[in-house]
């Protein structure tokens, strides 16, 4: 397992002193910290970034402390799947290679393909980073000051795609695809436009010397070798380790329970889950996605009766991904 930004959770539990070998003293053994972030993905990125940038400027002295917990693994670009056939030795279930990059669930008609690793699904997602429409946003519940949200999260929309280093392909002409797609709207008396990517397409980027353009060889949903894709792995956890904040992957959060002191965690080492952690914290941020968050809330409610709404746990739908074919074309399309 890579170790460059992160450190695999036993460095931490050896520094402490826990019992490996005394399955009796587990349950026991507590370690403390001030916050504790659950996942690595975008949530988990971007809260932990407000807190960092928020103590920055403050003495060490007066810092809180902020701990990551990550179940997957840390991947540099070189250490992902070079191809589809070697995808099966990256997947895995809850049950079945639980710390494996492509987290699969098979459920009632629908299938979820999620990331486990340190950046989340950002690793292995399409890149696209749009902003919503204000119509869109008008939809949220209303603001106690009945400011606009638009307008209000205009200045962080522009902070992150700064940092993700979102892009548009410069020449997406060049692609009989586009050009088809361009075709068929000017027929419709629309337009089209290239997808904002989170992919460096020509060179080093302001956040991050080591990007490499992007060689445009399509694996960004198996993992990026040149390191062209703007993945969380390559700008926010970076930013976020050098200002202080300690991550640690390979860990399963079980459940959690609120306490006279803040919150306790319990936890197991990803590879040994028959083994006991726990974690006191004052604060607890929950960002392991959709479904990784919802299951520790649900066992969290049924093992500590939080008083959580009967609600949790339904109600999801897909992320709206179709597949569109076309026939019929006069020109070619697939180059």
């Amino acid at each position: 397992m890579t170790s460059w930004l992160s450190r695999p959770i036993e460095t931490l539990l050896a520094r402490h002193g826990y019992p490996f070998l005394d399955k009796a003293l587990q349950p026991s053994f507590t370690l403390t910290t001030d916050i504790l972030i659950i996942g690595s993905g975008y949530g988990a990125a971007m809260s932990a970034l407000a807190l960092m940038e928020a103590q920055a400027a403050l003495p060490a002295a007066q810092r809180q402390r902020v701990w990551v917990f990550e179940r997957g693994s840390e991947y540099l670009p070189d250490d992902f799947p070079k191809s589809m056939a070697e995808m099966p030795g990256y997947a895995g279930t809850d049950n079945m290679a639980s710390h494996a990059l492509w987290d699969v669930r098979a459920g009632d008609g629908v299938v979820t393909v999620t990331g486990r690793g340190l950046g989340g699904t950002s690793l292995v997602n399409a890149n696209v980073a749009a902003r919503p429409d204000a119509a869109v946003l008008e939809r949220w519940p209303r603001r106690d000051d009945d400011q606009n949200w638009d307008t209000l999260l205009q200045p962080a929309f522009s902070k992150i795609e700064q940092l993700l280093g979102v892009n548009r392909h410069p020449q997406p002409e060049r692609f009989g695809r586009y050009r088809a797609m361009s075709a068929t709207a000017s027929a419709l008396d629309a337009s089209v436009q290239a997808a904002p990517l989170t992919v460096n397409f020509d060179g080093p980027t302001p956040h991050s010397a080591d990007h490499q353009p992007c060689n445009l060889c399509g694996n960004c949903v198996i993992g990026c070798h040149s390191g062209a894709k703007g993945s969380l792995n390559m700008n926010a956890w970076p930013l976020l380790r050098q200002l202080g904040t300690d991550i640690y992957a390979g860990v399963t959060v079980r459940s959690l329970n609120k306490t006279e002191e803040g919150w306790q965690v319990w936890c197991a080492p990803a590879a040994r889950p028959d083994e006991v952690i726990q974690v006191q914290c004052a604060t607890v941020i929950l960002g392991a996605g959709t479904l990784g968050s919802s299951e520790i809330l649900m066992r969290s409610q049924r093992d500590h009766e939080l008083g959580l709404s009967a609600a949790l746990g339904s109600g999801f739908s897909t992320n709206g991904d179709a597949l569109v074919f076309s026939i019929g074309q006069k020109a070619r399309v697939g180059d």
